[in-house]
């Protein structure tokens, strides 16, 4: 496994695996109601925790040490799986908790003031069983949120309390201006970032020279490059992607289709599309989820393959610019 430095020049900063675990899958899927009071799945299907304790072993026994946890998934289910292996073995990981976002008597509830954010957060430390986080982070922040100020204030009185050694923000490039989260002074940010969408790519250089660290997110576009998924209706009514209109649907799976120059015998689709988020030198993380201890086998053995070569690189750039059309 590969590292690359997580922090911002001038301070100590953090060794983080170039693969990160994310624990949306071990969360499993919660049931939430929509505004319309619409039930839906919020996940990618059910979880088996003896599993999921296998995948975060096999995780750090291949030198994965970044995990990136939420009270979302599964609405604290995960954070208590992760806490009944993390408890025991703390400085191993660099761990990272995200805030502002809960699930509440089936709904998913918004609070981002200080006293919401530091509620909560205790409540992430008790079922992870430990007294402080590496990074802390506002999940789903939005340009309003941002723009008031308070975002910035709530994760500034975070930071000062020592409970979060880096603070920053989950942003959508569709909602933000990441140049205005370069003004912010926050130390690190998840972003969606992959194959079928690039275009975060062109700001990375600017944020690694400001000193602020890139999570890289969606990075297998929610499993659509892990190269498994033949139809639209491959998925179960309890995985939110089971929501995906299958002309949408239809359309990823050609597009992954088209990438199969990235597959040999040394190397999968999905471990083709890690490197290629990581032959960005200002990505910190590639965060992925796994379900299986095959898959996270699997993802894990990109942060010591060989790199993709620029005419692989050059070919997915022509095909990212012809959207995907042979």
């Amino acid at each position: 496994m590969r590292y690359r430095e997580l922090g911002r020049p001038g301070r100590p900063g953090l060794r983080a695996s170039e693969i990160g675990l994310s624990t949306r899958e071990i969360g499993g899927t919660v049931w939430v109601e929509d505004a319309k009071g619409v039930r839906r799945p919020y996940g990618f299907g059910s979880a088996d925790d003896e599993e999921s304790l296998r995948i975060v072993a096999k995780a750090r026994d291949l030198g994965i040490n970044f995990i990136l946890t939420s009270p979302t998934h599964g609405a604290g289910r995960a954070e208590d799986v992760l806490g009944r292996t993390l408890r025991n073995d703390r400085d191993h990981w660099v761990l990272g908790v995200m805030g502002g976002l809960s699930i509440q008597d089936g709904k998913l509830e918004r609070n981002i003031s200080h006293e919401s954010l530091s509620v909560n957060l205790q409540s992430s430390l008790k079922r992870l069983g430990t007294a402080d986080v590496d990074l802390f982070m506002v999940q789903d922040v939005t340009k309003e949120e941002l723009t008031s100020g308070a975002c910035v204030d709530a994760l500034d009185r975070v930071a000062k309390s020592g409970i979060a050694g880096f603070v920053g923000a989950d942003v959508s490039l569709a909602d933000i201006d990441l140049d205005l989260v370069l003004k912010l002074d926050m130390d690190v940010i998840r972003i969606r970032y992959n194959i079928f969408e690039p275009l975060a790519g062109s700001f990375f250089a600017r944020a690694k020279a400001g000193g602020v660290g890139i999570v890289a997110d969606g990075v297998l576009a929610d499993g659509f490059l892990g190269g498994k998924f033949k139809t639209s209706d491959a998925f179960d009514e309890d995985d939110e992607r089971s929501l995906i209109d299958s002309k949408a649907a239809d359309e990823l799976i050609s597009k992954a289709g088209s990438l199969s120059f990235l597959v040999s015998d040394e190397g999968s689709l999905a471990q083709a599309s890690l490197l290629y988020v990581l032959a960005n030198q200002a990505v910190t993380v590639a965060l992925t989820g796994a379900s299986t201890v095959a898959e996270i086998e699997e993802y894990a053995m990109a942060g010591s393959m060989p790199r993709l070569t620029e005419e692989m690189l050059d070919r997915i750039g022509r095909l990212q610019r012809t959207d995907f059309q042979p």
